[in-house]
């Protein structure tokens, strides 16, 4: 009975924050806190591969350092990766479908470890964006420089990662 009761709570208390994920909105003023209170994923920064790194940025400005640069600041780019409550149990269950609400949010550090840009992703409900598994996506370089919605270059990287809901390697990061 205990058992069933703790499992009882954490149902209810997912469908609350579901609920809060599904409508939140990421703008200049959350985007860099918003995650705090998420679960990191990453014990250790993971690495990235320099093409996967670049590619996930600002449209233009990828376009500019993969133009630009062989190696550059993406170099062996080191990102942290985390999941709001809501994403836990598919990605502990290795599920191969997100809930509604479920957000998971990658941190890519510069020089110092310091962040250096915020990206993620958020399940929205049923028609938001079908043909790309309604994800809604996000990219943070700085001041004035939020991009949200269907962005073009997220949902191609993303397209190859279909069988797993468009998400990749969040069920092997806690090393």
């Amino acid at each position: 009975m205990k058992r069933f009761l703790q499992i009882l709570g954490f149902a209810a208390a997912s469908v609350t924050f579901a609920a809060a994920s599904a409508e939140l909105f990421v703008n200049e003023q959350n985007v860099g806190t918003f995650y705090r209170d998420f679960t990191r994923l990453t014990k250790r920064p993971h690495l990235v591969s320099p093409l996967t790194s670049t590619l996930c940025t600002t449209p233009s400005r990828a376009m500019e350092e993969q133009e630009g640069k062989k190696t550059g600041p993406h170099y062996k780019a080191r990102v942290h990766i985390y999941a709001n409550p809501v994403a836990l149990p598919a990605i502990a269950e290795r599920m191969t479908q997100f809930p509604v609400g479920a957000i998971v949010v990658k941190e890519k550090l510069g020089d110092g470890d310091k962040v250096a840009g915020i990206g993620g992703m958020i399940k929205r409900a049923a028609g938001y964006d079908p043909p790309n598994g309604d994800w809604e996506y996000f990219y943070y370089e700085g001041t004035d420089s939020l991009t949200t919605g269907r962005i073009s270059s997220c949902i191609e990287c993303h397209r190859s990662a279909r069988s797993t809901d468009y998400v990749y390697s969040v069920w092997s990061l806690g090393e």
